[in-house]
């Protein structure tokens, strides 16, 4: 229709051509209204190279697409120049924190890593509330907490503040039993470095023996993720909407971890040595032969006398720690700071000429036998008879036990083969 200039439409087609524009509207910002504001996403950082980053890492971050700004809370932050760092991680006095960090940060920080990052499907409500409890405890006076190595570490606090946002799905889902014990895990991640896994066997008492829940084992970055990848109510809906996989700049194939293996080689070669020249020397057909083994027997008792009370003085610190995982540790029977008062004694057998006095080669042998009787002690109450009454051993030790008995029953018989009347032609004056 025609409208003269001036003129306006007729009033009855505006409100039907408002509603036609208010219809376009709504339907071109659909997707910006449903979209939700806040995206939970869970980070799983692989491990590191060194010994520290071996277990990998856990954070959390929440994008509020709204504001624009997307932050990851990270509850393994500590200070590495902090005075007497090892002492006080030791006795739990160590400051761990809660910190942020933006993407970029992430990004550097981890260059050498790869994130795998769940996206969670949380409602906008539980993800604000997550937020907000996150930006709560990031304060300075309260990010503060007491590390655990197993109860209360970065990916337990992160595995609760996902239970808590899934309305207890993550701690009903993984009521049952662990497939493995904390010790099992530590020496499985720990394989690539035998000398570490060895060293951690011994240092860990019967806490990391005991069978959890699974819920008590997503202490590790690894078992977190896998359980939450498995959460799913019904077969359509699931706690991870996707995942995704980022690699820095730097990643590249995980190298294996500093495995000093040279004084371990040097041990086992001391050791066939010992017992080769120690067994058989002295009855060659040369003093020099008796010599050699007498000198054999000193050096390898020595060493293993040394690695013994070191690693025994180890075990009775870490045990003197209010961590849980070191406490009630049996292998102080095996191995004890006083192996420590061996060495010298078979450094006197290096050093003597001919074969070792009798006051020297008695106390060797009564402290060797004692030390032997201790570890066989341990074995026959502790895992034989114990088991069969209301208090057995329950930490395995197996290898430690067996190897605490057999190199000191080793070296017993290396003494009595040098020691003073010990039959030897060649060592007889009267030849």
């Amino acid at each position: 229709m025609f409208h003269p200039r001036g003129s306006r439409p007729a009033l009855a087609g505006r409100p039907m051509f408002r509603a036609l524009l208010l219809c376009l509207g709504l339907l071109l910002c659909a997707p910006a209204l449903a979209a939700e504001r806040y995206q939970v996403s869970l980070l799983t950082m692989s491990p590191g190279s060194d010994l520290f980053a071996r277990f990998g890492h856990t954070a959390l971050a929440i994008e509020d697409r709204r504001d624009g700004t997307e932050v990851a809370y990270n509850y393994g932050t500590f200070d590495i120049h902090e005075p007497d760092l090892w002492r006080k991680a030791m006795g739990k006095r160590l400051p761990y924190w809660v910190s942020t960090m933006n993407p970029g940060e992430t990004a550097m920080r981890y260059a050498d890593r790869e994130i795998r990052v769940q996206q969670l499907a949380l409602s906008d409500e539980r993800a604000g509330a997550l937020l907000a409890l996150l930006q709560e405890r990031a304060l300075r006076q309260n990010r503060v907490f007491p590390y655990d190595l197993f109860a209360d570490n970065c990916v337990t606090r992160v595995r609760d503040l996902i239970d808590t946002a899934s309305g207890g799905w993550l701690r009903q889902h993984t009521a049952g039993p662990a497939p493995r014990t904390f010790r099992a895990e530590v020496l499985r991640t720990l394989a690539p470095a035998p000398l570490w896994a060895a060293t951690a066997m011994v240092i860990y008492g019967p806490y990391t023996d005991q069978q959890r829940s699974r819920w008590d084992s997503l202490a590790l970055p690894e078992a977190l993720h896998d359980a939450v990848a498995e959460l799913s109510d019904g077969p359509k809906v699931r706690l991870v909407r996707s995942e995704r996989r980022w690699r820095g700049e730097d990643f590249g194939p995980l190298a294996y971890l500093p495995d000093p293996l040279l004084p371990a080689i040097l041990a086992a070669a001391l050791l066939v040595y010992g017992l080769l020249a120690g067994t058989t020397g002295t009855t060659g057909t040369t003093g020099t032969t008796g010599t050699r083994g007498r000198r054999a027997v000193g050096l390898t008792g020595a060493a293993l006398a040394l690695v013994a009370g070191v690693l025994g003085t180890l075990v009775c610190l870490l045990e003197a720690t209010p961590h849980p995982c070191f406490q009630h540790n049996q292998n102080h029977f095996l191995l004890s700071p006083l192996d420590l008062g061996l060495v010298p004694l078979f450094i006197l057998v290096l050093w003597d000429r001919g074969r070792p006095r009798r006051l020297l080669a008695r106390g060797l042998f009564w402290l060797l036998l004692a030390t032997a009787l201790v570890s066989a002690l341990h074995l026959l109450i502790g895992h034989v008879v114990g088991h069969l009454g209301p208090a057995p051993c329950t930490q395995v030790h197996w290898g430690v036990l067996f190897w605490s008995l057999g190199f000191r029953l080793l070296l017993l018989g290396c003494i009595v083969r040098i020691a003073p009347g010990s039959p030897n032609p060649h060592l007889d004056p009267r030849r």
